[in-house]
């Protein structure tokens, strides 16, 4: 799922290209002291590699999804930054820190795409309907409905381009009556389920992998007044059907999803998938099977595209 950690890695100054920096952890256990050791340091703008790159490889697709689905992944953090003296002063203080149990390589990235998914200067996020930002943020827009949400590490602050175009493609369908029900896979600081919350979904269920989502969402549940069932792990039991189911996923993992997603789904029922982008839409577009699924609407934020779907069958 799309994840990642808010904060000021990236520069204000802008150059061509901005410098990513992966870093690997030995073992979970690593992984999680790096975790740590990044936040500690004010280093909130971290991405999960499977998150932020499109390379795996065909023959590796179904182990990846297995992992992704058990919470087995030991999975690389990416770092961004266009400021070359922090990023080396930043390497040389890990390797002194984690030593051989922490693998560091880089590359500089030119594409457009990703140099415009993130904001810099990230406040707040408006759409149509809801205001989206940090709950001690001072200001919010009059006329629109506000979901504070807790400063933390999961993604889901509507800083990335998925989630902007997710929100804005969700608020366009308002709930179609009492009881329809809402799944978020994947679901992160929960903001999807407060903006459901709001179209009149109920009742609202969001799954997630990780520990400290479900824990960032538990907490932004009490800032929003709106609990919701939380399930960590990656999907409900397959008995149960929604009337909306959102994914904001990279493939292949969402790839991979899919069969299941459409499982889950009522007669009628929307599927509404996010984390494509121009090039990988055609392909997971394509891998739907077009007598169950009908393609709706579509919204395209900075090179990133979330699409509906209703489903066909009984």
């Amino acid at each position: 799922m799309q994840k990642a950690r808010k904060g000021k890695c990236m520069s204000e100054s802008r150059v061509s290209q901005v410098i990513e920096l992966k870093l690997e952890a030995a073992s979970p256990a690593v992984r999680e002291a790096l975790e740590a050791w990044l936040l500690a340091r004010g280093i909130h703008d971290v991405v999960e590699a499977s998150c932020d790159t499109l390379d795996v490889e065909e023959s590796e697709v179904e182990a990846y999804i297995e992992a992704y689905e058990s919470g087995s992944l030991n999975l690389p953090l990416l770092l961004y930054s266009y400021d070359r003296a922090w990023m080396d002063a930043l390497k040389a203080q890990g390797r002194q820190s984690f030593g051989d149990t922490l693998s560091m390589s880089e590359r500089m990235i030119a594409d457009e795409l990703w140099q415009e998914a993130w904001q810099p200067g990230f406040r707040f996020l408006e759409t149509s309907r809801f205001w989206v930002g940090p709950h001690d943020f001072l200001t919010k827009s009059e006329g629109r409905i506000a979901i504070p949400l807790a400063s933390g590490s999961i993604f889901g602050s509507g800083q990335h381009a998925t989630t902007q175009a997710m929100l804005s493609l969700l608020e366009d369908y308002p709930a179609a009556g009492p009881d329809a029900s809402f799944l978020d896979v994947g679901t992160g600081t929960g903001v999807l389920c407060f903006a459901a919350h709001h179209l009149g979904y109920k009742p609202l269920v969001g799954t997630d992998i990780e520990a400290e989502a479900i824990a960032v969402a538990r907490q932004n549940q009490e800032l929003n007044a709106c609990p919701f069932e939380l399930i960590e792990g990656s999907l409900p039991d397959v008995e149960r059907r929604f009337s909306m189911i959102v994914c904001n996923i990279l493939p292949p993992t969402l790839t991979g999803l899919l069969p299941e997603l459409i499982k889950r789904l009522r007669p009628d029922g929307l599927l509404l998938l996010a984390g494509l982008n121009e090039v990988t839409e055609t392909e997971l577009v394509g891998s739907l099977p077009v007598q169950l699924m009908r393609a709706k609407d579509r919204k395209l934020v900075r090179g990133w595209v979330a699409r509906s779907f209703q489903y066909r069958g009984e």
